[in-house]
């Protein structure tokens, strides 16, 4: 849950940032980890 936390936070620093390529590299490996979570039965 804290890993989640910090890239929420990750993905906000670079939009305030406006760092479009950093916002889309942080969005992406979190949408790619919450997935992952999701099909994984391990969890």
């Amino acid at each position: 849950r804290e890993h989640y936390a910090q890239q929420h936070k990750n993905i906000l620093d670079a939009i305030s940032d406006r760092d479009a390529v950093q916002a889309e590299l942080a969005m992406r490996a979190h949408i790619e980890d919450v997935a992952r979570s999701l099909l994984d039965p391990r969890g």
